[in-house]
């Protein structure tokens, strides 16, 4: 295992960097009933999670919502669908659950038993009763005397899911499973606090405890310090220039910087070309997450690249000065108030975030690469 392994097996010591961001999730794993693991794209959610549950060896289902299809509202059975995948995994791994939950489940509406697995009745007439699924998994998790985790991630993507208030679901299982320990993890901060509800006092969640995790991508001497070592493990030694001018240019971000390790240990190069290939692969992959976004707004997509351009090219930008830009390049004026929510729209989805004098600025260095 080193720093570089784009897909890794992850132990705790192959966790760099992140020993706060673990310590506090361990305590959360024994105290709260609600975590979120909260950060930009790239920044190791993931890995922090599947680290701390291997090792407390915690019995889980992990949900990886980036599985559902992008670019449209979804029926709650492309949910259900990669929810009974992880599910029968699950059960395949943890077998004395796996007894107590299947003769709990089979009278649950909705659902057929298998033999070690489940699936889900596709009669119109007969719903799946979801709340029953995870009492059957409570009681289970109750019988071997044990908690385990249910975890969502990139849990905003739940928010797309139509006919069906998850919300509901989750604030159910918060307040009525006590075996069950929910994880969410985001990308799309704003997104996912809309979605639980974090503001709005109607919402099923909303007032309940949580825990937070934040992560955020490396400091200069973060980033240069596990480059040294990631490259040492490969016994190379690039030359400070290499260091300093892949840093400039990946601005922290850990996905990146993991990715540029690997590229230049598997071809065993250690030159500035390789940093700027590598970012031209890259952009296509971020600009494909923002056409993902314009897909769903289509509507206001022209405005949304304008603005994204402006700030590109700035570097960073006051809100007057992003205004003024979209005013003059659709040679119209743009109401105050809908102005605010296509910031806050972008804000919300990660794309970009205000700084500490009040400016807007691109959080991802690639896509901003690819926007100038």
């Amino acid at each position: 295992m080193t720093f570089f392994d784009p897909k890794p097996k992850v132990k705790k010591e192959d966790l760099y960097n992140r020993e706060e961001e673990l310590e506090k999730l361990k305590f959360a794993l024994k105290t709260s009933p609600l975590i979120l693991i909260l950060g930009l794209r790239r920044t190791g959610k993931t890995s922090l999670l599947y680290t701390a549950l291997n090792e407390f060896k915690i019995p889980n289902i992990i949900v990886d919502l980036r599985a559902l299809p992008q670019d449209k509202v979804l029926s709650l059975s492309e949910f259900t669908s990669i929810l009974r995948q992880q599910i029968n995994n699950f059960l395949l791994k943890r077998r004395k659950i796996a007894k107590h939950f299947l003769k709990l489940v089979e009278h649950v509406e909705g659902i057929r038993v298998m033999g070690l697995s489940i699936s889900f009745k596709k009669s119109r007439r007969e719903k799946i009763n979801l709340a029953g699924l995870f009492e059957a998994l409570n009681e289970a998790a109750e019988r071997e005397g044990i908690r385990m985790v249910v975890a969502f991630d990139e849990a905003q993507e739940l928010r797309r899911i139509a006919a069906y208030r998850l919300d509901r679901l989750l604030a159910y299982i918060y307040d009525r499973l006590r075996n069950i320990t929910l994880i969410l993890t985001g990308s799309q901060i704003g997104l996912l606090y809309n979605f639980i509800g974090v503001n709005n006092p109607a919402s099923p969640l909303y007032g309940r405890a949580r825990s937070e995790i934040r992560l955020k991508n490396f400091t200069h001497e973060q980033s240069k310090e596990f480059l040294i070592k990631g490259f040492k493990q490969y016994n190379m030694h690039p030359p400070d220039s290499f260091i300093e001018y892949a840093i400039n240019k990946l601005n922290g971000v850990v996905g990146w910087l993991t990715l540029l390790g690997y590229k230049a240990a598997t071809q065993r190069r250690v030159d500035k070309s390789l940093v700027d290939e590598m970012i031209e692969e890259a952009e296509k992959l971020a600009l494909n997450e923002f056409n993902h976004f314009l897909n769903l707004r289509w509507q206001a997509k022209r405005r949304y690249i304008l603005i994204m351009k402006t700030i590109a090219r700035l570097e960073k930008a006051a809100w007057t000065q992003i205004k003024t830009s979209l005013e003059i390049s659709i040679n119209k004026k743009v109401d105050d108030k809908n102005f605010t929510t296509l910031l806050k729209n972008l804000v919300n989805s990660g794309f970009i975030h205000k700084n500490q004098m009040g400016e807007y600025e691109i959080s991802d260095p690639i896509l901003k690469y690819a926007l100038k």
